[in-house]
């Protein structure tokens, strides 16, 4: 009997040190899929945003450089955007330069574009599977409430938000330092291959895309991911707020 009692004793504590394990790697996992859908969210706003597109078409005067009227580049960056947003390969965009019709990117192009399209498919599938985890966590802590071991409290979410301003602003910090640093890096990291390094004299993918366009956009994005991380914070950390004070006088 006593031998029975230690093994069942055993076998408590290492259930009981599993539930621990298993509730931290949850509340971390929680945590960094704040971060996660954030920043995918706001990326899935940006691929999809024509009108960011336009604004950097009038910026770097993409129409006086390219010979492509106003309209047609319109009209690429939708063609661009339905491939992006679909299955079909491979990208064929075809436009007026200069009155002529022609089409636009050449093979080396069109390939990077197909590994550029996996990587936002990537960013797709990020934003979803986070936003379940997130929503999903959400619903059922609020149907089983404290006594559920995976229980996440409101503040937790204020962690996430947190996280994703530190992020933001690390991120920030070094794009503004060295954004040709960081563009090389992205890349490398990215990508298996060396089709992204194109000729900004010869390649039209360059050419509507300058180097100044992307930093815009990375800091457009990471503007907007901390505001909605600032909202996403302070909206829980009040929650959070209001139900200890409500705990407190029950």
């Amino acid at each position: 009997m006593p031998n029975k009692d230690k093994t069942l004793n055993a076998i408590e504590s290492w259930t009981a040190l599993l539930k621990v394990i298993l509730v931290k790697c949850h509340i971390t996992l929680f945590i960094i899929c704040i971060p996660v859908l954030i920043l995918s969210g706001t990326v899935t706003w940006a691929i999809n945003d024509i009108g960011l597109y336009q604004k950097g078409f009038d910026k770097y005067q993409i129409s006086i450089k390219t010979g492509i009227s106003s309209e047609n580049l319109t009209d690429v960056s939708k063609q661009i955007q339905r491939y992006f947003n679909s299955t079909d390969e491979p990208l064929f965009v075809k436009t007026k330069i200069f009155g002529d019709e022609r089409i636009l990117f050449n093979d080396r192009e069109v390939l990077h574009m197909r590994d550029v399209k996996k990587l936002i498919h990537l960013v797709y599938s990020l934003m979803i599977i986070s936003g379940i985890y997130i929503v999903g966590t959400i619903i059922w802590s609020r149907i089983s409430g404290p006594k559920w071991p995976f229980y996440t409290r409101p503040l937790i979410i204020a962690y996430g938000g947190y996280l994703t301003i530190l992020s933001v602003l690390s991120l920030g910090f070094l794009s503004l330092t060295g954004f040709d640093k960081v563009f090389v890096t992205f890349h490398e990291i990215s990508f298996s291959n060396d089709l992204w390094i194109l000729d900004p004299r010869t390649d039209y993918l360059i050419m509507l895309f300058p180097f100044g366009f992307w930093f815009d956009t990375t800091i457009k994005i990471g503007l907007i991911s901390i505001i909605v991380s600032t909202i996403t914070a302070t909206t829980s950390t009040g929650v959070q707020v209001v139900a200890n004070n409500s705990s407190n006088k029950s």
